[in-house]
């Protein structure tokens, strides 16, 4: 039970970026509930299975936890080429700012739409470089303990909760985000290249640190 317990502050890591600013641009669109819990569920089914496979690998191929030696050159060429990507990201961003064209991310979001939450879900706990580096370690700290996927459950849960805030949150103080989440709908449309830039640079963040 310990070590399950241990790798719960790793959920943290997981919500990270993209992931807890689009649990609450869900909330500014239409069918929030629904979408919002689309969306959870997604995150801890797809958690759950990336954490599964990663341990089943580590099983069948007796991998051993990767060493602190320091990272290939290859590693280092990659990872400074999507900074150079996403770099660029935000200057056409800001290029285009006043053509006023809401992404399509941001669009589908928004359009409260279930099923497309659902697959968002997937796409961004098995794309974002932190949340494939939480589940190799969740995974990788698990099997040298011989522990199997139910002792990931409360890190799995706690994940799920951080993605389910923003919802609770609104829930509790239905009132007040009723005012606020419209605003908030209609600031997010007239200013995407804001939240466009604001997410590439955190991506970046996340990549060099």
């Amino acid at each position: 039970m310990g070590e399950s317990i241990k790798v719960i502050p790793m959920a943290t890591i997981m919500m990270l970026g993209p992931q807890i600013l689009s649990a609450l641009f869900i909330l500014t669109g239409k069918n929030r509930v629904k979408a919002s819990l689309a969306y959870i569920l997604s995150i801890f089914i797809a958690a759950s299975l990336g954490t599964l496979a990663i341990m089943f690998l580590i099983g069948f191929f007796k991998i051993s936890a990767p060493s602190d030696s320091g990272q290939s050159t290859l590693v280092t060429v990659i990872k400074y080429a999507l900074v150079a990507l996403l770099a660029f990201g935000i200057y056409k961003n800001y290029r285009d700012r006043h053509k006023k064209v809401t992404p399509r991310w941001m669009k589908i979001i928004m359009a409260g739409n279930a099923k497309s939450n659902f697959k968002l879900g997937f796409v961004l706990v098995y794309t974002a470089p932190t949340d494939l580096s939480v589940m190799l370690s969740v995974a990788f700290y698990l099997s040298l303990h011989d522990k199997s996927l139910l002792d990931a459950l409360p890190f799995l849960l706690t994940t799920a909760l951080f993605a389910a805030l923003p919802l609770i949150i609104s829930l509790i103080f239905n009132k007040w985000s009723k005012k606020f989440l419209p605003k908030a709908n209609a600031w997010l449309t007239e200013n995407s290249w804001i939240v466009q830039c604001l997410v590439l640079l955190l991506f970046i963040y996340l990549i060099l640190k």
